[in-house]
Formats: C-alpha cells, sequence, structure tokens
C-alpha cells in the first residue's frame, strides 16, 4: 500500500517521521470521509439521479393477468439500496429476473427509450394502487398473401407511447404504414430466437407514459417521490404496459 514511499524512506535522513507523517494523513483522510458529509456520494450540486415509474402491466393471452408496481431503472450501483430507509417498499425491490427476460422483450419493463445497453437491468417493489395512465390497446394479426401477416395496431392513451416489435426467427418487418418504409430497427433480443423458436409471429409491448397531466401521478406515487432525501433527483410518472405475442 506504501511501497510508493519506498523511495522516500531510503533518502530520508529521518525515515520513521516520514512513515508516521504518511500514515497520519492516511487515517486523518479516511475518518473525513467516513465521518464527515465530505465523504458523501452525494449531494444538492451531485445529485442521486432517481427515476421511479408507477407501472400497470397486463400480459394478455389465453389466461391474462395484471399487476401494479413502481420500477425503478438502475441508474447507478447504488439503486436502489441507498434509499431503504426513506421508501417504504424499497427493502423488498427485486431485481428483473432471468426468466422475465428471457420471456419478454426487454424483460417485460416499462422502458422509457430502448436503452437496455446503458440501463441493463431494473428494480420492481409493491405499489398499493395502480396508476391512473390507462393505455388501450387493439392489436390484430392478420394474413397478407403469400407466407404474410398484417399488424393492425390502435392505442388510445396518453400522448407519449412506446411500442416495441419483436419479432420471431425468421420474421421481418418489411414495412411500417405510419413510416412509409421498414421500421428503424434496434438492439436485437437474441434470448427471444433462442427460447422462442417457431413460436408466434412476433411478441409486442406497448406503454402508454403519462408525463404530464392529471394522470401523470397516483397520489400515492407523489407521496413516496416527496420522501425521497434532499440528495436525491427524483422523477417518474405513470405508465401502462401491455405485453402481447401474435
Amino acid at each position: 500500500m506504501f511501497s510508493w514511499m519506498l523511495p522516500l524512506v531510503v533518502a530520508s535522513r529521518r525515515p520513521l517521521v516520514l512513515i508516521l507523517s504518511g500514515a497520519l494523513v492516511t487515517a486523518l483522510t479516511c475518518a473525513l470521509v467516513l465521518l464527515t458529509p465530505l465523504g458523501a456520494p452525494y449531494s444538492a450540486e451531485r445529485p442521486q439521479r432517481v427515476m421511479l415509474f408507477h407501472t400497470r402491466r397486463t400480459l394478455h393471452g389465453p389466461a391474462p393477468s395484471v399487476d401494479t408496481f413502481y420500477w425503478m431503472p438502475e441508474l447507478d450501483v447504488n439503486t436502489p439500496h441507498s434509499l431503504d430507509a426513506y421508501v417504504a417498499g424499497m427493502r423488498e425491490a427485486r431485481a428483473s429476473s432471468a426468466e422475465e427476460c428471457a420471456r419478454w422483450v426487454y424483460c417485460g419493463a416499462p422502458y422509457f427509450l430502448p436503452v437496455l445497453s446503458l440501463v441493463a437491468r431494473g428494480h420492481r417493489l409493491p405499489a398499493p394502487a395502480p396508476p391512473l395512465a390507462e393505455l388501450r390497446v387493439r392489436a390484430e394479426l392478420r394474413p397478407a398473401g403469400e407466407g404474410a401477416r398484417e399488424l393492425l395496431l390502435e392505442l388510445d392513451g396518453p400522448s407519449h407511447a412506446v411500442v416495441i416489435l419483436a419479432p420471431a426467427a425468421g420474421v421481418r418487418v418489411a414495412h411500417c404504414a405510419e413510416l412509409g418504409g421498414p421500421p428503424q430497427p434496434g438492439p436485437r433480443w437474441g434470448a427471444r430466437d433462442t427460447h422462442f423458436p417457431g413460436a408466434r409471429w412476433l411478441q409486442l409491448s406497448a406503454a402508454g407514459h403519462a408525463m404530464h397531466g392529471a394522470a401523470m401521478r397516483h397520489a400515492e406515487h407523489a407521496r413516496l417521490l416527496a420522501a425521497l432525501p434532499p440528495h436525491a433527483a427524483p422523477t417518474g410518472w405513470g405508465v401502462d404496459l401491455h405485453l402481447l405475442e401474435l
């Protein structure tokens, strides 16, 4: 640890004083970091970024299911348990499981942007009530010629919606009427091709993000954000997420 001091010790006339001085400076630095605000990782100038999405997730299918939770993307290494003392239920937060990520595109999480390479995972914690945001989804996949299918998709809800299509292995999205051509390709979801060979044509994730207006935050969501410490810079809103296989 102090090998860098060896040349100085060898050249010094009073090496013991030099060694003790170095040890004292090291101990003082550790004390300042551990026992004073100087060592705090966050402050008003260096806030902890917190995003918390109040989510209703509907899994469509023969046996549809609905669950409600807060979803917190992992924006730094201290997410989420540095906030355990401030938010009820934070200790119960759990990361997206390998099973969820293998089963659903983007782990079945309400990503606001396709930034999986930057935000590799998120954490779920219980929510006492569903969000106010509501997205109505109608999706129909119908024949459109030899070996082709046409997806009819209708969304009604918040002004900001995130739609992710994940075609099955060997299926190509050739045209989007809204874009007048093929959609922009995103990151490959390699697990889907591995885990669903020859399954349905595609997976669809549609999330309505209520970024403003009366449906932006439930009272419980607002109360949770208000409970965060002064060094946190929180944001978040209600999301209605739908996951479908067609």
